[in-house]
This record gives C-alpha cells, sequence and structure tokens, in this order.
C-alpha cells in the first residue's frame, strides 16, 4: 500500500527552484512549492554558483561572474481553504566582465600609428532584476486549487559598457508589476499533484545617462518575457516520489534595447535572447524517518543567440545546458534543512561582434564551460 505521509515528504530538494543557468537572463524561477506546505511556513534558502565561462580567446578567464544569492518565501493559512504566501528571489541577472587579456596583444590599432590599449574596448554589464510575488491560494477541495496573485520586478541600478560600439550607460532602478495565475489538481492518495503557472509579461522604460553608438544615449528598454511552467509529482511506490517540470519562456520578443535621438535616430538591440524551453526530471525517496534524498537531470534546448550556434551579442555566450542535480533534507519536529547541488555543462556558441574600429571579438569560441551551484534551505512549521 502507498504510504502517501510519508511520499508528501520526499520533495524535490536539489536546487529545484534554482537554476544554474537558465536562457535569456533568468537565474531563478518562481516555486510555489511552499503554498502546499503544510500549516504556516517559511523558508530561508541560500545558493552559490560558481561560474567558469571562458573562451581560448581571453586567456580561459571566466567571463561570468560568480553569483551569490538569498530568497525567502512565508506562507499564511487564513483558513482552511484560503492561504497567503510572498516570496522574494533573484529573477534575472547579466553579470559579464571580460577580461583585460581578451586578444592577443595587449594593444589595438585605432588609425595608423595610434593604438589604444584592448582594455579599454572589452564589455561589461551589471544588470540584476528581484522579484516579490505575492500570492494567494484557494482550494475548491482536496483535489483542486487555484493560485493568482501580483509580481513585483525590480530592476536595480544598472551599468553596462561595451567600448568598441561606443557603447556605455548607466540606469536608475525601476519596478513594474505583473500577474500570476494558476491551477492545481492534486490526489492525496497516491502523492499526486499537476500544476500548471503563468507569469505574464513586464516591461521596463529606463533613463539612461552616457551613450550609444557614440550619441547621447535617450532610451533603454528590458524586459521579462511570459513564462508558463508545469510542475507534476507523484508517488511510483512506497517512499518513492517521481517528479517532472517544464518551463517555456518567449525571449525573443524580450531583448535588451538601447536608442539615441542624433541626426540619424538609431534604437538596436544589444542582446540576442531566444525562445526558451526548461525541463527538469527526477526522483526522491526516503531513507529514514528523518532524512530523504533526490536526484534530477536538468536541460535547456535553444537558450543561445538567434543565429544558432555563432552570436553577435558578447552578453550571449551560452546555447543550451545539460545538468544534473543532487539533494538532501532532514526533518527534525517542525524544522526541515536541505542541501544541494547541481553541476551544469553549458553549450558551445562562438562570438562574432566587431567594434567601430575594426573587429575586436572575432570567432571567440565558448566552449566546455560549467557553472557549479551549492545551496542551502531552512523550512520551519509554525
Amino acid at each position: 500500500m502507498l504510504n502517501t505521509k510519508t511520499l508528501m515528504c520526499v520533495i524535490p530538494l536539489a536546487l529545484g527552484s534554482t537554476t544554474a543557468f537558465a536562457g535569456g537572463m533568468e537565474k531563478t524561477a518562481l516555486s510555489t512549492a511552499f503554498l502546499f506546505e503544510s500549516g504556516n511556513y517559511a523558508e530561508l534558502s541560500f545558493q552559490s554558483s560558481d561560474y567558469d565561462v571562458s573562451s581560448s580567446s581571453g586567456g580561459d578567464v571566466s567571463v561570468i561572474g560568480d553569483l551569490q544569492t538569498t530568497n525567502f518565501a512565508l506562507k499564511f493559512d487564513i483558513d482552511d481553504k484560503i492561504s497567503f504566501g510572498i516570496s522574494r528571489y533573484l529573477q534575472s541577472s547579466i553579470d559579464v566582465n571580460y577580461p583585460s587579456n581578451w586578444v592577443s596583444g595587449t594593444q589595438i590599432t585605432v588609425a595608423p600609428g595610434v593604438s589604444i590599449p584592448q582594455a579599454q574596448f572589452l564589455p561589461s554589464a551589471d544588470l540584476k532584476i528581484d522579484a516579490t510575488a505575492a500570492l494567494i491560494k484557494y482550494r475548491f477541495n482536496e483535489n483542486f486549487s487555484l493560485t493568482g496573485g501580483v509580481k513585483l520586478s525590480t530592476v536595480r541600478d544598472a551599468s553596462l559598457s561595451i567600448p568598441f560600439t561606443g557603447t556605455n550607460v548607466s540606469v536608475a532602478g525601476d519596478s513594474e508589476t505583473s500577474y500570476i495565475y494558476g491551477l492545481a489538481y492534486e490526489r492525496p492518495e497516491i502523492a499526486l499533484r499537476v500544476e500548471l503557472i503563468r507569469e505574464e509579461e513586464v516591461g521596463f522604460s529606463l533613463t539612461p545617462t552616457g551613450t550609444f553608438a557614440n550619441e547621447t544615449a535617450t532610451g533603454t528598454e528590458a524586459s521579462l518575457p511570459t513564462y508558463t511552467s508545469l510542475n507534476v509529482q507523484s508517488g511510483i511506490a512506497p517512499d518513492t516520489l517521481a517528479f517532472f517540470s517544464a518551463r517555456r519562456a518567449d525571449w525573443a520578443s524580450h531583448q535588451v534595447i538601447l536608442s539615441h535621438d542624433a541626426t540619424t535616430p538609431l534604437t538596436a538591440a544589444i542582446s540576442s535572447f531566444s525562445d526558451t524551453t526548461t525541463y527538469s526530471v527526477g526522483i526522491g525517496r526516503k531513507l529514514s524517518d528523518t532524512l530523504s534524498a533526490s536526484l534530477a537531470y536538468n536541460w535547456e534546448e535553444g537558450s543561445g543567440p538567434n543565429s544558432g550556434p555563432n552570436s553577435t551579442s558578447s552578453l550571449s555566450i551560452t546555447d543550451g545546458y545539460r545538468g544534473i542535480s543532487a539533494g538532501i533534507k532532514y526533518t527534525y519536529d517542525n524544522i526541515t534543512i536541505s542541501g544541494g547541488v547541481n553541476y551544469t555543462q553549458l553549450g558551445d556558441t562562438i562570438v562574432n561582434q566587431n567594434s567601430l574600429a575594426g573587429p575586436v571579438l572575432t570567432n571567440a569560441p565558448f566552449n566546455d564551460n560549467t557553472v557549479t551551484s551549492v545551496g542551502l534551505r531552512i523550512g520551519y512549521h509554525f
């Protein structure tokens, strides 16, 4: 006979709500799992990701900086049908800094007899978007529930420098809201839950300071796509749970766009994101009354630039990924402690982006790159 109580304790543990590297610029996917915890519940999670994303053109120094995040979620039962939850997390990020030893030699000739240190031509970008989601879950009966709410997405103060295209801008932060809604079906006797969640797109119009294409920059646009997520879990044997998720995002319609209003106005995208679908499939197993573990395989197709394996943007330097996650969870009374590790291999791509004074990033291969992440989550029922 299926042990429902035991199965419901075995959840995806291995960095289940956080992607090591996803399409576009997403870093953390919205997780609604905390809304299905019993009673009032709070959790705090930490993650550290070590990026090894380099090219032989740049002396094998990582172009993407390491990332540390802290996320939290809180859920209250208002009555036996209605629950309120709030979650805060780092949703998106671009952290790119090309090292000064990118190409051979130390000088770039911009005119006869005139050379400039190549470091002055190399790109850097720092853009982070935090999200705070406020959600209400209404439970019709033990089988069906409806989730709805709003998400406040906040762009921190950001900077972008691509000197060889005459681009050097900074922007002040901004916040915008979007809607979230979804439906879940559950069968507690077999630990089955099927959930479909949709997050509407959100756009930001940011006022820049600096230059774009060697003219005064007048506009900066950034946006987050519409996300559609399917999450499925089910008991498959006593003390054993299988889970699957798929997440679709229309990143191709949500580029980072700059503009200027000079004699010849120009508006152009500086990114080359493409639509993505990410997947995760895994299994969880209860090992004892207090200990459970999980193993998952994660992958994404088509996360690179629109042109396929070749990129014309120095910000788009991977093409899909394959990863594996492992986690373990310890339960003591009303406290749970979960830890996990994720190892991801990033898809190869080749970057070609020319400068106003000639080629700088020419056939720059990004091959055999990886991301290693470790995470810790503490949950408390009260």
